[in-house]
């Protein structure tokens, strides 16, 4: 079912790998890219990578000691995955995992049984066969460093990379489990390296999102181009994972989504409630500081595709015919206009029906004094 779903997809845009170094002890893992559907080209030139600013290649496989750390480390940093098989004599390639903070020990002839971990965890194998170079245990990985290859001390011999940009690194210390003689000897050693390989270029452990719409539960509105502060809204995302057996994308299941309300950084963080079949959604109170905020949800999954989605968020103050008409906080406030109306009531009104006040009425003048002026 892989092969056949990998086949339609490289008839519409051919997956293309480069691999340096040689695979003629491993034809039956070079046989299983191909079986993906993947175009596999053998380079002698790292620099080769780059044509005209360009990358020949949407995926790297690199099976001998190289020199040249910083046109890998770049061809990461493009959203690209390369696979990093250690032969006899990788000490040479230690540079490259100092650069990505990842140690190797000396190389170990002695073979043991080992168990594989997939990236998204959908699948464990115990009886693998390794020999090879150990690297970090467990508790001094990195965040997005996962152990797919160990023993059982502890002890790893691979592991996978999930970069934030997408680009995922697979550093293989047991080569032997790709050689023609234990590949087709152990069933496990076969399917490891094909689960492996399915996930490094993009087959398996994709995740997307859709539907991140928001509600103002005031009016009912549905994303609209600005609230009100203090206004309560409803958010909701879908979350989806491709299903490479079903051949469809299916509802992503889990409990740590978290959303941010950010300006700048961020104000709000709520855990989202999981409603079933990949919906997610929260209730949030947006703040009483008008601006213009973003919603994030910045989401990563081990081994899946890592996403990060926003969208804004405008918020507004009250407009005039929006605010409270008495505010019961302003009782003193309104005693003193009454006060005050009532004092200027009574010294206009009084005076003026008071007539017998000498000082307010001046006397009308006698006739005899009239006719005299």
């Amino acid at each position: 079912m892989l092969s056949l779903f990998a086949l339609i997809i490289a008839s519409i845009h051919p997956f293309k790998v480069d691999i340096f170094g040689s695979l003629d002890e491993m034809s039956q893992f070079s046989d299983s890219i191909q079986a993906l559907g993947i175009e596999i080209d053998e380079i002698d030139d790292l620099n080769s990578l780059l044509v005209n600013g360009e990358y020949t290649a949407d995926g790297l496989i690199i099976n001998q000691n190289f020199e040249n750390n910083q046109l890998v480390l770049d061809y990461l940093n493009h959203g690209h995955s390369v696979i990093i098989i250690l032969e006899e004599g990788a000490e040479s390639s230690n540079n490259f995992l100092e650069e990505i903070d990842l140690t190797m020990d000396s190389q170990t002839e002695k073979s043991e049984t080992c168990s594989f971990y997939s990236p998204t965890q959908d699948k464990t194998l115990d009886s693998l066969r390794c020999t090879g170079f150990k690297l970090d245990k467990d508790e001094d990985l990195k965040p997005h460093f996962f152990p797919i290859i160990r023993n059982s001390e502890g002890e790893n011999y691979g592991v996978a990379i999930q970069g934030t940009n997408g680009a995922r690194l697979v550093v293989f210390g047991a080569p032997a489990l790709l050689y023609d003689n234990t590949f087709a000897k152990y069933p496990d050693n076969r399917q490891a390296a094909r689960s492996l390989l399915s996930w490094v270029f993009g087959f398996t452990g994709k995740m997307r999102s859709r539907d991140f719409t928001f509600k103002n539960l005031r009016d009912g509105s549905v994303s609209p181009k600005e609230i009100r502060i203090n206004d309560t809204i409803e958010v909701s995302i879908v979350f989806e994972t491709f299903d490479i057996e079903e051949q469809k994308w299916v509802g992503w299941n889990a409990d740590d989504v978290q959303l941010d309300v950010s300006m700048l950084t961020p104000r709000i963080r709520q855990t989202m409630t999981n409603k079933g079949n990949g919906l997610f959604e929260t209730v949030v109170q947006v703040p009483d500081l008008f601006g213009v905020y973003t919603l994030v949800i910045d989401y990563e999954a081990r081994g899946y595709t890592p996403l990060n989605i926003t969208q804004q968020l405008m918020i507004r103050p009250f407009r005039h015919d929006e605010k409270a008409r008495f505010l019961p906080s302003a009782y003193p406030f309104y005693t003193v206009v009454w006060c005050i109306m009532i004092v200027a009531i009574l010294v206009m009104v009084i005076p003026a029906f008071t007539l017998s006040a000498p000082f307010f009425r001046r006397p009308l003048p006698k006739k005899e004094e009239t006719k005299e002026k």
